[in-house]
């Protein structure tokens, strides 16, 4: 049986990341891969500037590039 603070811990931490911009979420997530923004910037076919941009929550990604994103990480 689940105790009450391990759920309660769980619903922390589920609400914190759905409160994360998305340029939070990619860097985590290219953190997980140990990948590089050079690295993912170069599979997307992009510079690293643009993906730079993306992380920083400065310019958002398309769509066909959120697809490759979802793909790749």
């Amino acid at each position: 049986m689940i105790s009450t603070l391990i759920i309660l811990k769980r619903l922390v931490f589920f609400g914190k990341f759905i409160k994360m911009s998305l340029g939070v979420k990619l860097r985590n997530l290219r953190h997980s891969k140990n990948m590089s923004q050079a690295e993912i910037a170069d599979r997307l076919k992009v510079s690293q500037p643009a993906y730079h941009l993306w992380e920083t929550d400065q310019a958002k990604p398309t769509t066909e590039n959120l697809i490759e994103i979802s793909e790749i990480l």
